[in-house]
């Protein structure tokens, strides 16, 4: 097992263009907020640069950690999940190995990968340690903090993929309660990271990991016993659903069994795949759209009422006003990112590794048609997640100040929210749409969004020419967020929030566009012709 994964991951191009991209992300970034320390090289090296090692040192460990949190579930999302979605886990649970062979050789293969990227900072912790200023134990224990870090999410990733059916859902369930269950171990393992720590409290944090991983892996083992000994069933459906029972009973008993609306509808007369997608699949339906919207919107919620709370008086939350906007903000881009581009990513690819494809080709419904109906099933997540945005944009409303900088800052972030979910969407669709498993699907559109909103970004930030900055900021979606996210920006804002939506609109219009001509050749209908009524194509 782990010599064919390791094998199948050396032959896709993906694995190298993912090095490549994180390579170049992580040194631009690392140049980035290091550039001080580097600065001696053009003027030489002096007796005050030695001993500031550390400096380069922390940064490092920092990003190494960061990039750890963020790629690792991307790249294990699909490795029990991918068996499960091309019918392979029941017969690789058939064979001579054990569950628990199977996790651990999946893990490991995913940990390979991931440790190959964190390879690549080992020339600049070399350098950072030959200017001084770090112990021999605290570089061997930074190193051990990244090796159990990288198992350590790799097992609650493995864990969600054996949870769930698909990769997608696998990805966006890691994001949902992976902050939690992973972020417990954070305030322990960054701190023992840091070369100011005491010297081996990165064993004790080390094995906290190694005891968490140990959890999810016995968790792991237990639901794939379960899954070769009866049919595949949704834990978090089932948990959904005695949710429900419950929720019904102190209706009936308060309410009298007063319904708002309900999910069962008559069969459709004119959208069939949208009705598909609203009412037979079970995370499509209202209630569990209205469970998504309360998830993000209490948190969002909180953050407004304590930074509207600041902002009537400093000192009352130490002055992070602007940073718990701007954390709200970012993370419910992140969160759109993920919900919104594995979803539509995932549509077509997971019609293809069924047996449904080509019954939807040989229907009356041209290849526009199919791609209309599919994105029109996705409007209640898209209003689930635009309901907290609108709230997060209207708390400047509410604080002291001049209201015509408010507003024109609301209309500014919806204007950016209008054009860039679009984006997301149909560039989700289109990668949807050119890929043959939901695997290669998922995966590439959550690292391509990433690495588009990241990038250009990081580039700027080691680029002092202010037309030449402005125009690798214009290559990044992310630079019509920040301007109204964060109120101090280098580059005049509002120029670069219209020349960003003019540009950007302008490119969903475009990809949509494309989508929707290539509709049929892209499906694979090869003759790219109107389906007629009555027609049956071979």
């Amino acid at each position: 097992m782990l010599a064919r994964d390791l094998r199948e991951q050396s032959a896709q191009p993906r694995t190298y263009l993912l090095r490549v991209v994180y390579a170049v992300a992580f040194f631009t970034v690392v140049f980035w907020h290091v550039n001080e320390v580097f600065s001696f090289l053009q003027s030489g090296m002096t007796a005050m640069d030695l001993g500031r090692g550390y400096e380069i040192f922390d940064k490092l460990i920092l990003w190494q950690l960061a990039g750890i949190y963020v790629v690792m579930p991307v790249i294990c999302a699909g490795s029990i999940a991918g068996e499960t979605e091309r019918d392979t886990l029941s017969l690789l649970l058939t064979t001579n190995l054990d569950p628990r062979t199977i996790l651990l050789e999946k893990l490991c293969s995913r940990a390979c990968a991931m440790l190959s990227l964190a390879l690549m900072s080992l020339p600049l912790l070399a350098y950072a340690y030959s200017l001084g200023g770090i112990r021999t134990d605290q570089f061997i224990g930074a190193v051990v903090l990244l090796t159990t870090t990288t198992l350590h999410v790799g097992s609650f990733t493995l864990l969600c993929s054996a949870w769930c059916s698909s990769t997608s859902s696998a990805l966006v369930t890691t994001l949902i309660i992976g902050a939690p269950a992973i972020g417990l171990t954070m305030p322990v393992v960054v701190p023992a990271a840091m070369t100011s720590a005491p010297g081996g409290i990165w064993a004790m944090s080390a094995l906290i990991q190694l005891f968490f991983t140990w959890i999810f892996l016995r968790l792991s083992r237990a639901i794939l016993k379960e899954r070769g000994a009866m049919p595949h069933r949704s834990v978090m459906l089932e948990f959904l659903r005695a949710i429900d029972r419950v929720f019904k009973d102190l209706n009936d008993s308060l309410f009298r069994g007063v319904t708002v609306a309900r999910d069962d509808v008559p069969l459709p007369q004119t959208q069939p795949i949208v009705w598909r997608g609203r009412y037979r699949r079970s995370l499509g339906t209202l209630r569990y759209q209205v469970r998504l919207l309360l998830f993000i919107e209490i948190p969002i919620v909180v953050l407004g009422l304590m930074a509207h709370a600041e902002s009537l008086g400093p000192g009352r939350f130490g002055g992070i006003t602007l940073s718990l906007r701007t954390v709200a903000i970012g993370g419910l881009w992140l969160v759109a990112i993920t919900v919104l581009g594995t979803t539509a990513a995932g549509l077509i690819p997971s019609e293809r590794s069924r047996q449904t494809f080509d019954a939807l080709l040989v229907s009356p419904l041209s290849g526009r048609e199919i791609v209309l109906q599919y994105m029109a099933g996705l409007r209640r997540t898209i209003l689930a997640l635009v309901v907290p945005f609108v709230t997060i944009f209207c708390v400047p409303l509410t604080c002291p100040g001049s209201w015509l900088d408010a507003l024109l800052y609301l209309v500014g972030s919806l204007t950016s929210l209008a054009v860039l979910l679009p984006l997301i969407l149909w560039t989700s669709m289109l990668i949807g749409l050119r890929s043959r498993s939901q695997v290669r699907a998922v995966l590439t559109s959550t690292l391509y969004l990433l690495a588009w909103a990241v990038l250009p970004l990081a580039i700027y930030g080691i680029i002092t020419s202010r037309w030449n900055a402005l125009a690798v900021v214009v290559l990044s979606p992310t630079s019509i967020v920040l301007p109204l996210g964060l109120e101090q920006y280098p580059v005049i804002a509002w120029e670069i929030v219209v020349l960003g939506c003019l540009v950007y609109g302008s490119l969903a219009w475009l990809v949509r566009k494309h989508c929707l001509d290539q509709a049929d050749a892209l499906l694979g209908r090869s003759d790219g012709a109107e389906p007629q009524e009555g027609c049956i194509h071979a």
